[in-house]
C-alpha cells in the first residue's frame, strides 16, 4: 500500500510541475531542454543557444561577419580555447552579446541574446547565420 501512494504522490508531483511550469514557457527546458542538448537549439531565459563542433575563436569569428552582414555594429570580440565573448548592436541601439563556452571533446556551447530580456526570432536569425558560417 506504501509503495502505492509513494508512487501516486510522485506522479501528482510531476503533474502539478508540469501545469505551474506550462503557461510559463519554462516546460521546454525543464522536459526538452536535455534534447536540445546535441545538436538542437534552445531558446531559454532570452538566450538562443546551441551545442556545436566549433572552436571558441571559430564562433567568435563568424558572429563578427554575421553581425555585420546583418548591418550592425560591430563592437569587439575576443576568445579564448575555453570560451568567448563577441558583441555588437542594432540600428537602434540594441545590445547583441555571443557568450561562447567550450564543452570538451571538440563541442562547444554558445548563446546569442538580443536586448535585455531577448528577442527570440532576432536571436534565431544571428544564430543561424553563425551556423551557416561554420
Amino acid at each position: 500500500m506504501k509503495t502505492l501512494q509513494t508512487q501516486l504522490v510522485t506522479k501528482l508531483a510531476a503533474l502539478g510541475l508540469l501545469i505551474l511550469l506550462a503557461p510559463t514557457g519554462c516546460w521546454y527546458a525543464a522536459a526538452g531542454g536535455a534534447a536540445a542538448a546535441g545538436t538542437g537549439v534552445a531558446y531559454m531565459r532570452g538566450d538562443q543557444e546551441v551545442n556545436v563542433q566549433a572552436t571558441p575563436s571559430q564562433i567568435v569569428l563568424a558572429a563578427k561577419a554575421t553581425m555585420k552582414d546583418m548591418g550592425m555594429k560591430w563592437i569587439q570580440g575576443s576568445s579564448t580555447s575555453l570560451d568567448g565573448l563577441a558583441t555588437g548592436v542594432t540600428a537602434d541601439d540594441t545590445q547583441v552579446r555571443v557568450v561562447v563556452h567550450s564543452q570538451g571533446d571538440g563541442i562547444t556551447n554558445f548563446a546569442v541574446r538580443v536586448g535585455t530580456f531577448g528577442d527570440q526570432e532576432m536571436s534565431r536569425a544571428i544564430l543561424d547565420g553563425i551556423l551557416n558560417r561554420l
